[in-house]
């Protein structure tokens, strides 16, 4: 998970203060708001590739965490004393504020610590005391302390989550450009969470980065890619591409294809309208368009493995399981069900037969 909040060798002090778990035990109460009209739970809704309460728990870092869920009618101190432990502190928080940031939650356990506070009342939570908690019966109306309030907005319909989701897709956006990577058009672009990004790589409109994707350095991302879990290396250029559990080799050009659980080669060209599923390819593969590698036979998916400098023409199809030799050249329009050997050119096409009066 990339922290877009704050970074490892910043603010020592308060990080040492989540990381030693002597200190501080978080109980996330996960909220079943009955607004929202579901037949799941809110709290497991995704805002950019994380459930609601995941990014709380992501939040308060090191700290030793217990889930608890919760009705709106529960008493507080009721539900929460089973679960308390020795820490010093002991914070209570509500899975439905998604956009509370690690760098807010070590201020406020730095500000309850030096004032040494028995309770400290946020916008949506608290932070306790742990031996005040365990005595108490009652929470004596304290005064709220306010922090960065945006941190605390709640989702408590689905307007509201799409406005936070907002909010957290900006978050990452703007970590993203700080890191040297170029948005032609930030509102129509989409990146999840754990999605990494390298530096000088310029992302086109209507892109949808998603999962545990990772983008190399110097990419073009041109408009229209859908990228689900997978590895697109140095210098590659995608356009209006679906590609999914696969990884993509330095220097390749993929052009209005579907890719799925395949490993791209180097210097790897793809033209457009493409399907290719369950291959691996080595370096300088060049698929021409319309170019289709079938994996699925109707009870099982096989695999297709195609060798360097293999040229395959337009308009073919590649009926796994099958091997592809080195230097091979396969004929446009040619249905390939045979391996074929090294450097060997093979053509795969039904005899033309033109009928002359066909019409009557």
């Amino acid at each position: 998970m990339v922290d877009y909040e704050i970074k490892k060798e910043t603010v020592p002090a308060l990080k040492s203060m989540v990381e030693n778990a002597e200190n501080v035990a978080v109980i996330i109460l996960l909220c079943n708001n009955p607004a929202f009209k579901i037949s799941g739970k809110p709290y497991n809704l995704e805002l950019c590739g994380k459930k609601m309460y995941e990014w709380v728990v992501l939040a308060v870092g090191q700290a030793k965490t217990t889930i608890v869920p919760c009705e709106i009618t529960d008493d507080l101190i009721s539900l929460v004393k089973p679960y308390l432990t020795n820490c010093k502190y002991t914070a209570v928080l509500y899975s439905d504020t998604p956009l509370l940031s690690k760098k807010t939650f070590l201020e406020i356990i730095e500000y309850v610590s030096i004032k040494q506070l028995n309770v400290c009342k946020l916008s949506r939570g608290y932070i306790f005391n742990t031996t005040y908690l365990k005595s108490t019966d009652k929470i004596y109306a304290p005064q709220t302390h306010y922090f960065e309030e945006e941190d605390f907005l709640a989702v408590y319909n689905f307007k509201q989550l799409a406005i936070i989701s907002d909010i957290l897709k900006n978050r990452i956006l703007n970590y993203h450009m700080k890191e040297g990577v170029r948005f032609i058009d930030p509102s129509s672009t989409f990146i999840d969470a754990d999605v990494l990004i390298g530096s000088s790589t310029v992302v086109y409109s209507n892109n949808h980065l998603l999962g545990t994707t990772q983008i190399g350095e110097n990419c073009t991302l041109e408009s229209g890619n859908f990228l689900v879990n997978s590895l697109i290396n140095n210098n590659v250029t995608l356009y209006n591409s679906r590609i999914e559990n696969s990884s993509i080799g330095n220097n390749s050009k993929i052009n209005a294809c579907q890719i799925t659980d395949s490993d791209i080669g180097v210097n790897t060209i793809i033209e457009k309208s493409g399907f290719i599923a369950d291959s691996v390819t080595g370096e300088n593969v060049y698929f021409g368009t319309g170019v289709k590698v079938s994996n699925f036979d109707g009870k099982n998916k096989h695999k297709t493995m195609i060798s360097d400098k293999v040229f395959i023409g337009a308009g073919s199809t590649l009926i796994a399981p099958l091997k592809i030799g080195l230097g091979a050249f396969i004929a446009a329009g040619s249905t390939i069900t045979d391996d074929v050997p090294e450097q060997a050119f093979a053509v795969a096409r039904a005899t033309q037969k033109n009928k002359n009066d066909w019409r009557e």
